[in-house]
């Protein structure tokens, strides 16, 4: 068998090698008051891998990678909401489950795929039968297991993701009335705006995918409310 790379720097690297970025905690700003004088909270209940921000064939960015930065397109969204509502709520809680910032390059991945393949189960061409005998049976698990290292774990939820730039989000938005009606509405949205091919900087695709992500919530928010008469 022939090996082709370096192998030994590949069993210190670990086993996700992930192009992690700076971290910084990034808070959603304290509550507010909106123009009808209802309380705005924003609770921020993400997953902590989703607070860590990596560029690699599969890129998630940090929420303040958007203009405007993402938590102040949400308490202005909702705040839109809030301000429209016939009955005055008092507050708005809205508790932010998740929040996907995703570029996705196909071709990146096909590429990525190849160079994790560091070893590869190859019998040279003067082996003897015993030898490709030993390649035939045991090549393919000794490949994977040599090349275990390299391999780039993403996590799941991405791996869905759609190709080229995306914004996923999810919420619940909890609005109290005065006397203490109460209502929960979960909401969720997904948008696109770059073909994979695409040669902006992602970041400006991903701007415009949350403002639409936020339109979709404000839809849904309305749509709620107006269907689900509280008593």
């Amino acid at each position: 068998m022939r090996a082709i790379g370096v192998l030994l720097p590949a069993f210190l690297l670990g086993c996700s090698n992930l192009n992690y970025q700076k971290s910084w905690k990034q808070p959603p700003p304290p509550d507010t008051m909106t123009k009808a004088g209802t309380k705005l909270r924003l609770v921020d209940a993400r997953p902590k891998w989703e607070q860590k921000p990596f560029r690699d064939a599969i890129a998630l960015y940090a929420v303040n990678d958007t203009t405007r930065p993402v938590w102040e397109q949400v308490q202005t969204s909702i705040s839109s909401v809030a301000d429209e509502l016939s009955d005055r709520a008092e507050r708005i809680d809205v508790t932010v489950r998740s929040i996907q910032l995703v570029a996705k390059d196909p071709v990146k991945l096909v590429q990525e795929a190849e160079e994790q393949r560091g070893f590869k189960s190859e019998p040279d061409e003067n082996a003897g039968f015993s030898e490709v005998l030993v390649s035939a049976f045991f090549g393919s698990a000794l490949e994977s297991l040599l090349n275990a290292p390299l391999e780039k774990h993403y996590p799941k939820a991405l791996l869905d993701a759609p190709e080229g730039v995306s914004c996923a989000f999810k919420a619940d938005v909890t609005i109290t009335w005065p006397g203490g009606r109460q209502k929960t509405i979960p909401v969720a949205a997904l948008s696109t705006t770059d073909h994979p091919n695409d040669e902006r900087d992602p970041r400006e695709g991903l701007s415009e995918a949350f403002q639409l992500a936020m339109f979709q919530i404000q839809e849904q928010l309305k749509k709620a409310v107006a269907n689900r008469r509280i008593q």
